[in-house]
Protein backbone atom coordinates (compact mmCIF):
# COMPACT_ATOMS: atom_id res chain seq x y z
CA UNK A 1 0.00 0.00 0.00
CA UNK A 2 1.41 3.29 -1.04
CA UNK A 3 1.45 5.37 2.24
CA UNK A 4 3.35 8.22 4.68
CA UNK A 5 3.28 7.06 8.11
CA UNK A 6 3.70 10.03 11.17
CA UNK A 7 4.94 9.58 14.36
CA UNK A 8 4.54 12.05 16.81
CA UNK A 9 6.96 11.12 20.38
CA UNK A 10 5.12 11.84 23.53
CA UNK A 11 6.25 15.15 25.01
CA UNK A 12 5.16 17.28 27.78
CA UNK A 13 4.44 20.22 25.89
CA UNK A 14 1.21 20.97 23.99
CA UNK A 15 0.77 17.60 25.15
CA UNK A 16 -3.28 17.55 24.99
CA UNK A 17 -3.02 19.68 21.54
CA UNK A 18 -3.54 17.82 18.02
CA UNK A 19 -0.90 18.25 15.14
CA UNK A 20 -2.83 19.22 12.43
CA UNK A 21 -1.37 16.59 9.37
CA UNK A 22 -2.10 18.92 5.92
CA UNK A 23 -1.34 17.40 2.63
CA UNK A 24 -1.32 19.65 -0.45
CA UNK A 25 -2.77 22.41 1.22
CA UNK A 26 -6.20 20.06 2.34
CA UNK A 27 -6.26 19.07 6.20
CA UNK A 28 -6.28 15.25 6.53
CA UNK A 29 -6.71 14.32 9.75
CA UNK A 30 -5.26 14.80 12.98
CA UNK A 31 -2.41 13.00 15.44
CA UNK A 32 -2.61 13.16 18.93
CA UNK A 33 0.63 12.82 21.62
CA UNK A 34 2.28 9.55 21.23
CA UNK A 35 0.75 8.56 18.46
CA UNK A 36 1.61 7.30 14.95
CA UNK A 37 -0.91 7.09 11.96
CA UNK A 38 -0.95 5.70 8.95
CA UNK A 39 -2.00 7.84 5.75
CA UNK A 40 -2.98 5.92 2.93
CA UNK A 41 -2.49 8.06 -0.55
CA UNK A 42 -2.30 7.80 -4.11
CA UNK A 43 1.16 7.50 -6.25
CA UNK A 44 2.28 11.00 -6.62
CA UNK A 45 4.04 14.31 -5.83
CA UNK A 46 2.79 15.62 -2.45
CA UNK A 47 4.04 19.13 -0.08
CA UNK A 48 3.28 17.79 3.58
CA UNK A 49 3.17 19.95 6.98
CA UNK A 50 2.18 19.81 10.39
CA UNK A 51 0.44 22.77 12.05
CA UNK A 52 -0.97 23.61 15.96
CA UNK A 53 -2.85 27.18 16.32
CA UNK A 54 -1.00 29.25 14.34
CA UNK A 55 2.60 27.70 14.35
CA UNK A 56 3.89 25.14 11.83
CA UNK A 57 6.25 22.54 10.67
CA UNK A 58 8.70 22.67 7.94
CA UNK A 59 7.13 21.75 4.20
CA UNK A 60 8.23 18.73 3.02
CA UNK A 61 8.31 17.98 -0.73
CA UNK A 62 8.14 14.03 -1.88
CA UNK A 63 7.04 11.74 -4.87
CA UNK A 64 4.94 8.22 -4.13
CA UNK A 65 5.40 5.02 -6.34
CA UNK A 66 3.30 2.51 -6.13
CA UNK A 67 3.42 0.31 -2.68
CA UNK A 68 5.97 2.80 -1.63
CA UNK A 69 5.65 3.93 2.40
CA UNK A 70 7.52 6.97 3.88
CA UNK A 71 7.75 7.18 7.27
CA UNK A 72 8.02 10.37 9.02
CA UNK A 73 8.72 11.70 12.59
CA UNK A 74 7.49 14.70 13.81
CA UNK A 75 8.99 16.60 16.97
CA UNK A 76 9.51 19.78 18.46
CA UNK A 77 12.36 22.27 17.10
CA UNK A 78 14.91 23.07 19.97
CA UNK A 79 14.58 22.60 23.76
CA UNK A 80 10.88 23.05 24.57
CA UNK A 81 11.40 22.31 28.60
CA UNK A 82 13.57 26.19 28.61
CA UNK A 83 10.24 28.73 28.58
CA UNK A 84 12.45 31.03 27.28
CA UNK A 85 12.48 28.64 24.25
CA UNK A 86 8.62 28.15 24.14
CA UNK A 87 7.71 31.95 23.90
CA UNK A 88 10.60 32.84 21.13
CA UNK A 89 9.06 29.45 19.22
CA UNK A 90 5.41 30.35 20.13
CA UNK A 91 5.81 34.09 19.21
CA UNK A 92 8.99 35.00 16.82
CA UNK A 93 9.35 31.53 14.91
CA UNK A 94 6.42 29.97 14.96
CA UNK A 95 7.15 29.04 11.35
CA UNK A 96 9.75 26.56 13.04
CA UNK A 97 8.20 25.44 16.09
CA UNK A 98 7.70 21.89 14.53
CA UNK A 99 9.81 19.96 12.56
CA UNK A 100 9.42 16.96 10.46
CA UNK A 101 12.16 14.19 9.33
CA UNK A 102 12.05 11.17 7.24
CA UNK A 103 13.15 8.04 9.16
CA UNK A 104 14.26 4.48 7.83
CA UNK A 105 12.32 3.14 10.47
CA UNK A 106 10.03 4.41 12.90
CA UNK A 107 10.21 1.45 14.88
CA UNK A 108 13.70 2.04 16.13
CA UNK A 109 12.19 5.47 17.23
CA UNK A 110 9.42 4.51 19.34
CA UNK A 111 11.91 2.55 21.63
CA UNK A 112 14.53 5.78 22.25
Amino acid sequence: MTSIKLLRKSDTVYRFNKYKIIINGENIGKLKNGETVEVPLNPGEYKLFIKIAWCRSNKITFTLTEGEQLQIKCRFTGNMNNPLMKIYYTYFNFFNLLLLEKVDDLDDLKEA
